[in-house]
C-alpha cells in the first residue's frame, strides 16, 4: 500500500491540515498511525492520560457505535481548537467462532492471550480470520467513519516478536508469516489501521 497516487496538492483541505488529534491509550496504535500519516505530511499528537482515563469503552457488537460514543465522550471533554480529532476501535473476527472475539478483542486478549486463543482453537480446520478497524473522526462539525479490514488467517503457533495484540498469529492473505514476523514496517502499511487510515486520507485530499 502506497500513498503516491494521492494528490495533497491545489486548494484542497490536505493542503491545510497538518496536524490531527489521536485518541488512544494504545502507544502501538499511535505510533502506527503517527509513521503512516508522515508520509503523507501530516503529524499526529497523542492526548494525555488524564483524559483518557474518562472515555469509557461501551459494550456493543459494533465497531462503528463503539468508536461513534468514544468520539462523542472526548468531544465533550475539549474545547474546539480546530485540530481534528480521531478515535479508533479494532477487533480480530474469527469465521469459525462467528466473528468472535470482534468487538471484544481487548478483553479476549487480557483474559486468553495469543496462546489461550490458539488453544482453544486446536483442531479446527476452518482458520480463517480479518482484521477489522473503524475510525470516527470530527472534522469540520461533522464525524466521518473510516473502515479498513485485513483478511488472513489463524497461525497453529505464535511467531514473532514485533507489533502487539494478536499479531503473533495472524497471518495475513498471501503472507506465509505473521504480522508479529513481518515487523512493524510492513504493519504500518498494510494492516486494516492503515487501510482506514488511507481512507481517512482520502477524505482530506477531497477538492472543495
Amino acid at each position: 500500500m502506497g500513498l503516491e497516487h494521492l494528490d495533497v496538492g491545489g486548494d484542497s483541505p490536505m493542503s491545510m491540515i497538518r496536524k490531527l488529534r489521536f485518541v488512544t491509550s494504545n502507544v502501538g496504535k499511535l505510533a502506527e498511525a503517527q509513521d503512516f500519516l508522515l508520509s503523507a505530511g501530516v503529524t499526529v499528537e497523542g492526548v494525555s492520560r488524564d483524559i483518557i482515563l474518562q472515555v469509557v469503552e461501551p459494550q456493543s457488537p459494533s465497531l462503528k457505535t463503539i468508536s461513534s460514543s468514544k468520539l462523542e465522550q472526548v468531544l465533550s471533554l475539549f474545547d474546539d481548537d480546530g485540530v481534528p480529532t480521531f478515535v479508533e476501535d479494532a477487533g480480530l473476527f474469527i469465521e469459525a467462532w462467528g466473528g468472535f472475539p470482534g468487538p471484544f478483542s481487548s478483553f479476549a486478549h487480557s483474559t486468553l492471550g495469543c496462546s489461550g486463543l490458539i488453544s482453544l482453537m486446536r483442531g479446527l480446520s476452518d482458520r480463517r480470520a480479518h482484521f477489522k478497524a473503524v475510525i470516527a473522526m470530527h472534522l469540520d462539525g461533522q464525524t466521518h467513519h473510516f473502515e479498513g479490514r485485513i483478511d488472513g488467517s489463524i497461525a497453529q503457533s505464535m511467531d514473532g516478536d514485533e507489533g502487539f495484540g494478536f499479531d503473533p498469529i495472524f497471518i495475513p492473505e498471501g503472507e506465509a508469516s505473521t504480522i508479529a514476523r513481518l515487523g512493524d514496517s510492513y504493519k504500518h502499511r498494510h494492516s486494516h489501521r492503515a487501510r482506514a487510515l488511507e481512507n481517512l486520507l482520502h477524505l482530506l485530499v477531497q477538492d472543495d
